[in-house]
């Protein structure tokens, strides 16, 4: 570490966000800027990465987009609006199948993020407005490499926000069914203003910036937490 933490960037991801492409391009973009920077990234609970936030061990957030915050240090900044996906192992029989029914796909099981994570919330409220209702019986899990892992090894199905499901699906290790959502998640950045006067920390703020910008979906977009996309919009 530098002297008074200079050359650290300390920062926190919460459940889905954590398999975010924005944040490893982020993160490779300050290493390229910065080559002797040390970066620490920590997946937790949101209520545990806000308190730290808080409390000024962690310079930056990256979360859905309803969090409070008392400490008037804590700036804002929505970064993007994206779509969910149901998505299932390469060469599930629904993999091609066109629109697929509800009924079709509960005779799979699921294996899901844990309630309350951003894009459980989101896949939940969009059952609740079809009046669809899951199965009693699937798998829960907070784990981005458990849940890819029971997916890939099994024909259960999950949910996955757009820029990872199309990551994942460009490795050829999930593919997005085609079965519409209606809902659709919010990304936001938060940072304590005052590591602000570190290099590293403004570089990484501009490079999760420059990532969105670089992996735009063409239905995403850019836009103040809490506003409305075409489809109802999850805080995520």
């Amino acid at each position: 570490m530098r002297k008074n933490g200079a050359g650290l960037v300390a920062m926190g991801v919460a459940g889905a966000s954590s398999v975010d492409t924005v944040i490893s391009l982020a993160i490779l973009n300050l290493k390229r800027a910065i080559p002797a920077a040390h970066v620490r990234i920590e997946e937790n609970e949101l209520a545990t990465l806000q308190a730290k936030l808080s409390a000024g061990e962690l310079d930056i957030v990256v979360a859905r987009s309803d969090i409070v915050f008392q400490n008037p240090e804590i700036h804002a900044e929505s970064l993007y609006v994206e779509r969910v996906h149901v998505v299932a192992r390469r060469g599930h029989p629904l993999a091609s199948e066109r629109q697929p029914s509800w009924e079709q796909l509960c005779c799979y099981g699921w294996a899901l993020w844990a309630k309350g994570t951003p894009v459980r919330t989101a896949f939940d409220l969009s059952l609740m407005e079809s009046g669809k209702r899951l199965p009693s019986h699937f798998i829960e899990s907070n784990s981005a490499s458990l849940n890819a892992s029971i997916l890939t090894g099994s024909d259960l199905l999950g949910i996955a926000a757009r820029r990872p499901a199309l990551r994942l699906e460009k490795m050829n290790i999930l593919a997005i069914l085609d079965y519409p959502l209606s809902v659709s998640g919010a990304v936001t950045v938060y940072w304590r203003e005052n590591s602000r006067t570190r290099n590293t920390v403004r570089i990484a703020l501009d490079g999760l910036r420059k990532a969105v910008r670089g992996t735009s979906t063409g239905e995403d977009s850019s836009v103040p937490a809490g506003a409305l996309a075409p489809d109802r919009v999850v805080q995520k």
